[in-house]
Parts: C-alpha cells; sequence; structure tokens
C-alpha cells in the first residue's frame, strides 16, 4: 500500500504535483503505520 507521509492516498494529477513523503507499506501494517508516523508527519507539514 502506498500512502502520502499522513495516511492520504496518492494524487499526483493536481495543479501542483506534488506528494508529502510517501509511505509504503504492507496493507496490513499501514494504520499501525500511519497512526506511527502521522503526528510527525502533520507537524511537518
Amino acid at each position: 500500500m502506498t500512502r502520502d507521509a499522513i495516511g492520504e492516498p496518492l494524487a499526483f494529477n493536481t495543479p501542483t504535483a506534488q506528494a508529502f513523503g510517501v509511505l509504503v507499506t504492507a496493507p496490513g501494517m499501514n494504520q499501525a503505520a500511519v497512526a506511527r508516523l502521522g503526528e510527525r508527519a502533520l507537524a511537518l507539514r
């Protein structure tokens, strides 16, 4: 599963074509990874 650093789906077809980090996990690990990293990612965003 590939998401941005706060767990949102990646979307490159946007006016700015930018993503905030990339988080790649096995599907069963995604929620735990976002929970662990999401708060720090939001502080940097």
